[in-house]
């Protein structure tokens, strides 16, 4: 695998790797980034830049709730991906993954939920840095890296993977990442809702919404190419008495919240 394509659609669509703030919300941390994310970013880790061969390790019988892979560089077993999808947060199934080493410690990054369970979309944390909560993100990691280390005893390690939790362990005891090679960021040199910062001529506004200008509105649309069609009457009207209806719904108060 030399390529990947990661996509977005529209606002929903639970393959995101993240959503804009709903509406005209702009200020600081009102991004949602959503589980897929997460999962990029651990793969980052887990597969080596020059090429990774990855073996399935058949653990527990093949467990599909359980399984593990080794990650081998230049014929080397260099990583362990250790996994537990087992809900229990009471510890009843967390699962203990023994292997032998010659190292006499291995370091650990651990991906877990907030509440203990596999149904979290919110508030995940990887190696103890997170993204934050719904409408909580502005496209930056969150806290400290917290990398773990295990102490190995005769040439035996054992490393346990709560329920659920998944575990990347490094078995040279090194990061796959350096510090001085990490992503690096700035702050931001932007500021909203300061009052009055743009300004737009109406006329240009009025006709400004996609190719068709004000009668884009009425359209229904998909995210792939060519998938977009008009709308019928009774499909405009149905358009416009969920926009009533949505403004009434604002008006009460009433607003929707929201895994080679």
């Amino acid at each position: 695998m030399s390529q990947i394509l990661l996509h977005n659609g529209g606002v929903g669509q639970t393959y995101n790797l993240f959503t804009p703030p709903p509406n005209n919300m702009s200020t600081f941390r009102q991004w949602t980034t959503t589980p897929p994310y997460y999962s990029a970013l651990i793969m980052s880790e887990v597969m080596e830049e020059e090429g990774s061969q990855v073996m399935d390790l058949l653990l527990n019988g093949n467990s599909t709730l359980t399984p593990g892979y080794a990650v081998y560089k230049n014929g080397q077993p260099i990583k362990l991906a250790l996994f537990n999808y087992i809900t229990d947060p009471s510890g009843a199934n967390d699962a203990q993954f023994n292997f032998p080493s010659s190292q006499p410690s291995v370091r650990v990054k651990y991906f877990s939920t907030s509440t203990g369970s596999t149904a979290d979309k919110f508030n995940l944390t990887w190696a103890g840095q997170t993204m934050g909560d719904q409408f909580g993100s502005d496209g930056r990691l969150q806290g400290e890296e917290q990398t773990q280390t295990i102490q190995c005893n005769a040439g035996n390690c054992a490393v346990t993977v709560k329920a659920p939790q998944f575990a990347l362990v490094f078995l040279d005891n090194q990061d796959s990442i350096d510090p001085i090679e990490s992503t690096e960021t700035w702050p931001t040199t932007v500021a909203t809702k300061l009052g009055g910062t743009a300004v737009v001529d109406p006329s240009v506004l009025a006709t400004s919404n996609g190719r068709g200008g004000a009668q884009e509105a009425f359209n229904i649309g998909g995210t792939s190419s060519g998938s977009q069609v008009y709308a019928s009457a009774a499909q405009r009207s149905m358009l416009v008495s969920g926009a009533l209806a949505g403004v009434v719904a604002m008006v009460v108060g009433a607003w929707a919240v929201l895994g080679r």
